[in-house]
């Protein structure tokens, strides 16, 4: 459960178990937990380097616990300054693409094997579609508020049947709180495209079997809205295919019923939960505090974790975060 704040299963299994037993060392854990001695000074030592123990008594031998409410916490502070650190370095990787791309733009049609313009939203379309229809993998998407990169897109969408047809692999992220978006998100969920929604997205783009990628683009004293770009370069095709990796990983799943950040708004009881939980409290805690019982706490807990399709505890606080949910 703890596996997200770098906790493997055994150094997870020691710290419960030296929560409930602070004067145990080494040798009683490893009896109690059928568990190599060493196996257990290993993890005695993964706990200490994330200050989850530490050193104490008379002769600075016996391991004294750091309680949850603490411990955790430092660790889930690490992580989200971790996640923050990877979120700036997204930003700058979209800048320096975004760069690269007007710079390859000033070139002019023709200018590079690897570029093709498209001056126009219906040529943008005609082309995404066309790709669309020649792919035989995969097409991923990020489509921010606002974003052109389909053009029009009623061709593109009207490709989409035979792609299914043929097993091609399609996966959009949308812009979450946007309404044309979260139309378009519904439109394509029902034609078996797997959807995700994001708080924000960097830049919109579409990726053909990660060979062929398709950008919006404006140029100086451009004045048609729905031009776009086709790059085949294989660095530029290769940091576009990590974005959307790294983007896809952090979305939330959405369907037909996707509603806006305001209809998503938690009970309190639910975000009080939420609140416990991501500082470390144990479901009893959080029932004591609550003043419920543990089997209610426990549902609660399982609702959150389904809803924001975590596999753990400080996944569920991160999106958590990136939902708005816990202010």
């Amino acid at each position: 459960m703890l596996g997200g704040l770098g906790l493997d299963e055994t150094a997870e299994s020691v710290y419960r178990l030296m929560l409930s037993n602070r004067g145990w060392g080494a040798r009683e854990v490893s009896v109690h937990l059928r568990q190599p001695e060493r196996a257990v000074h290993d993890a005695l030592d993964r706990l200490s380097e994330l200050r989850l123990l530490r050193r104490g008594g008379a002769t600075g031998e016996a391991w004294q616990v750091v309680g949850p409410e603490i411990g955790l916490q430092l660790l889930l502070g690490r992580r989200e300054s971790e996640l923050r650190r990877k979120q700036m370095e997204l930003v700058e990787s979209q800048q320096a693409m975004q760069h690269l791309l007007h710079e390859h733009s000033a070139l002019g049609p023709g200018g590079l094997h690897e570029l093709e313009h498209l001056p126009t939203a219906d040529a943008a379309d005609e082309r995404a579609a066309q790709l669309l229809r020649s792919s035989t993998k995969e097409c991923l998407a990020l489509l921010p508020r606002q974003s052109t990169v389909m053009g029009s897109g009623r061709q593109t969408e009207r490709a989409l049947p035979g792609c299914r047809e043929r097993g091609v692999h399609i996966a959009v992220v949308c812009h979450g709180t946007d309404r044309e978006r979260l139309s378009l998100a519904r439109r394509l969920g029902s034609r078996g495209v797997e959807v995700r929604a994001a708080a924000s997205l960097p830049v919109g783009v579409l990726l053909f079997d990660r060979v062929t990628a398709m950008l919006p683009i404006t140029s100086p004293g451009q004045e048609t809205e729905g031009a776009a770009v086709c790059l085949s370069g294989a660095s530029i095709i290769a940091a576009l295919g990590a974005l959307f990796d790294q983007i896809w990983e952090g979305a939330s799943p959405a369907d037909g019923s996707m509603r806006t950040a305001k209809e998503a708004d938690l009970p309190e009881a639910e975000r009080e939960v939420l609140r416990l939980m991501c500082a470390g409290c144990t479901d009893e805690v959080a029932a004591r505090r609550l003043g419920v019982s543990l089997r209610t706490v426990r549902r609660m807990v399982s609702r959150l974790m389904a809803r924001l399709d975590a596999r753990s505890r400080f996944e569920a606080g991160v999106r958590a975060g990136q939902r708005g949910w816990l202010t």
